[in-house]
């Protein structure tokens, strides 16, 4: 077993101090997305005017930190963390069919960070059917909105997602966070809300 180094005796030194720190940055990112949360829950369901059953076990705030790969108890390896954390929001709706259970749609947020990436997003999710007439339009207006969004935001357009983020550095603030929940409204929601309404 290899000995702590230089690093690893500092880091656990100040490990109090930035517990702390990771705490309170925490608590001040999910009051924020706690107030957005409800702010886009209730311009979903006013888009969508009773169309569509919201889950009301949706996640709110679900936080991990170090992501970890585990062993069964018989092996002698020690448990491996990586690193990782994430505060992620979700709302979780499906359109109201009387005999069919139709896939959810899901609008996640929130804050996540690894050893590649460290960035808050905004994103409405689609699950993928490609026999599904829903899907197929949906899939044409997240082609027709993804340049767009381009121009003016880092966008997020894996399949069946369609979305937009920022890297964090210097410039991230609350007011920065809630510009980019009011972009995501105004140029991804209002027209998804458009198309599910038809």
């Amino acid at each position: 077993m290899s000995e702590l180094i230089k690093l690893e005796v500092e880091c656990l030194k100040n490990m109090p101090m930035m517990l702390d720190a990771i705490s309170n940055t925490i608590n001040k990112l999910d009051s924020t997305f706690h107030s957005e949360h409800k702010n886009l829950e209730e311009y979903l369901k006013q888009g969508l005017e009773g169309r569509y059953n919201f889950y009301e076990d949706s996640d709110i705030g679900i936080f991990h930190a170090f992501a970890a790969r585990y062993w069964s108890r018989k092996r002698k390896n020690p448990i491996k963390f990586g690193p990782g954390l994430s505060l992620c929001y979700t709302i979780s709706f499906e359109k109201r069919v009387r005999t069919k259970l139709k896939p959810n749609y899901e609008v996640d947020f929130g804050y996540f960070s690894n050893n590649e990436k460290n960035y808050i997003f905004f994103r409405f999710y689609a699950p993928e059917d490609e026999t599904s007439t829903e899907y197929i339009s949906l899939k044409k207006l997240f082609e027709k909105l993804i340049p767009n969004i381009k121009e003016d935001w880092a966008c997020e357009d894996e399949s069946g997602f369609v979305g937009i983020e920022f890297d964090i550095d210097d410039d991230v603030s609350i007011e920065k966070i809630r510009q980019y929940c009011e972009a995501f409204k105004t140029k991804i929601l209002a027209p998804i809300i458009k198309k599910l309404q038809t």
